[in-house]
Order: structure tokens, then sequence, then C-alpha cells
């Protein structure tokens, strides 16, 4: 006579499928969800390269800016290459005037834009500047 514990966990014939395909259920689940963190990730991962390249192109503007102000300013326009980077600046005098109508002196506009050495980058930082200095 067989015991009762075996016969409460005898499996029916019909249900000796039920355990396979719950499996396969289960897997095709878990690799849906791990394709969606998997391209998560991937966009993380993309748009933290793309902040440290505009976070070098704005250092190597703010270090252009320092050296352009510490520089005699006279009108000219150069270009330079600099840790990967193209650096165009432009100084021009300003044609302003004051409520007589008198041009105001050593007024110049700076503009700086830095863009990658390579071709086709999209990253690029650039800024105007208005600098005074005077004649002592």
């Amino acid at each position: 006579m067989p015991s009762k514990i075996n016969r409460r966990y005898k499996v029916h014939p019909r249900k000796k499928g039920y355990l396979l395909l719950e499996v396969i259920l289960a897997l095709g689940v878990f690799a849906v969800a791990f394709a969606g963190i998997a391209k998560g990730l991937n966009g993380m991962i993309d748009v933290l390269v793309e902040v440290r390249k505009e976070s070098a192109a704005r250092t190597v503007l703010q270090n252009h800016i320092a050296k352009v102000r510490a520089d005699p300013i006279e009108p000219k326009e150069t270009t330079e290459k600099e840790e990967g980077f193209v650096i165009r600046t432009r100084i021009e005098p300003m044609d302003l005037r004051n409520e007589d109508d008198e041009p105001l002196q050593n007024l110049f506009k700076v503009i700086i834009e830095v863009s990658p050495d390579r071709q086709g980058a999209p990253i690029s930082q650039s800024t105007e500047l208005v600098l005074y200095r005077s004649t002592q």
C-alpha cells in the first residue's frame, strides 16, 4: 500500500509539460527585461561620453578666455589647436557711442569658438565677451 505522502506529490500525467512551459515563459520575460535594461545602459553610456566631451570643450574654452584676458588686446583673428580642439578667436573693436555721439574707446568684442579637431563632431562651445582695456 502506497503511503499518503507519495500519493499527495504524484504528478498527474497531463501536468508533466507545464513545468517546461513555465520555464520557457520565464526565460522569455527575463530576456525582454534584460534587453530593455541593456538598451537603457547603452543610452546612459552614450550620454556620459557626450557630457565628458562637452566638459572638455568647456574647460578649453575657459582656459582660452583667461589667456585672452591676460594678453594685450588688439584686433586680430587666430586659429589654434589645443588638447584635440580647434580654437578660433576673433577680436574686433566695438563701435559704441556715448550720449554725445562720441566713440567709446578701448572696447573690444571677443568671440571664441572651440570645436573638436576631427571633422563631423557636433560638440562645440562658443562665447562672446566685451573687454575694456585702459590706455594707462
